[in-house]
């Protein structure tokens, strides 16, 4: 009976130490555990220090914000910005000042002509009459008379260089306005130099109708005729030294042969003498010049600078001279 007892209560004792150790491992499984998820760096620890941190700068964050406020309130109420900072506003571009129009009372003869109006290329002539003011005079004798009437509805200039020069002095460029009023143009201007510095025929082959002017302003409309009767070979056939063939593309773009009328303008207002002893060759001119005006069938008008007049006696329409072109603008 008694070891039946000792049995039973030594079974009781083994329970209760395995019991004893199981939950040891269990404690310590579970003490791992729990130290794991406090002590990493993702553990609750580390997520309790960085909520912390979260609430100061936050908090920071707010105090500074709240201080901001206090402070542009406070400017506000005496009088300033309230430390707003706003951007500074782009600088706009001065507007360039529109050049002051050439008055139509002011006479520009002698100034040199800007074409196409850009300062960086050299002027393309000289300004030889002003339809704003008009005139009238000769050139040596009634051969070189002319009469420059005035024009209305003319367009507007300005001065694009102040000063030039050149071999008909120093002087402004004029150079026609984009946007003007006017429709008309104002000036007559002669090229600086000559058609290939070589001389040319009239017609050589030519038996003409007279069919044009020697009166100032009608140069453009004389080579227009001229330009036509040369290519239909109205007066005879053509040759390749005529002066026509050789200024095709120069009348495309406006220029002309000056009238009888318009070479004693140039002479005249220009204060060009020739002769021996004259100065037309200081200003880069030759001796002889064709005009577009007719004189009979076998004559063209001319500016004879060697002689010192303006003829068509001599002057042949298969004699050679010296082309130079004018243009309104």
């Amino acid at each position: 009976m008694r070891k039946q007892e000792k049995r039973e209560k030594s079974k009781e004792k083994g329970i209760t130490l395995v019991a004893l150790v199981i939950t040891i491992i269990v404690l310590l499984i579970l003490a791992g555990v729990t130290i794991s998820m406090v002590g990493e760096d993702n553990g609750i620890i580390t997520k309790a220090q960085q909520a912390k941190q979260n609430m100061a700068n936050a908090s920071a964050e707010e105090q500074q914000l709240i201080q901001n406020l206090s402070n542009a309130m406070n400017a506000i109420s005496e009088g300033g910005s309230g430390g707003i900072v706003t951007p500074p506003e782009e600088e706009t571009p001065p507007e360039e000042e529109e050049p002051d129009n050439i008055p139509t009372t002011e006479s520009c003869v002698g100034y040199y002509a800007d074409l196409d109006g850009n300062p960086e290329t050299e002027p393309e002539g000289i300004i030889y009459a002003d339809l704003a003011i008009g005139g009238e005079g000769q050139w040596v004798d009634e051969n070189g008379s002319y009469t420059i009437n005035r024009a209305t509805n003319l367009k507007d200039y300005y001065i694009i260089q102040e000063s030039y020069s050149g071999k008909f002095g120093t002087k402004p460029v004029l150079a026609p306005k984009t946007n003007t009023a006017g429709k008309n143009d104002r000036f007559y201007v002669m090229a600086l130099s000559d058609i290939d510095g070589s001389q040319h025929y009239f017609y050589k082959n030519g038996s003409m109708t007279v069919e044009t002017s020697t009166n100032f302003g009608t140069g453009k409309q004389n080579t227009a005729t001229m330009m036509d009767r040369w290519n239909n070979a109205k007066y005879g056939s053509k040759d390749n030294n005529d002066l026509w063939g050789l200024i095709k593309t120069q009348v495309q773009q406006g220029w002309f042969v000056p009238s009888r009328g318009e070479w004693g303008a140039f002479l005249n207002e220009l204060g060009i003498t020739g002769r021996s002893g004259g100065n037309y060759s200081s200003f880069g001119l030759s001796d002889s010049y064709w005009s577009s005006s007719q004189g009979d069938s076998y004559f063209a008008w001319r500016a004879d600078l060697s002689n010192g007049s303006v003829n068509g006696f001599n002057a042949t329409v298969y004699s050679t001279y010296y082309v130079r072109l004018s243009t309104t603008f």
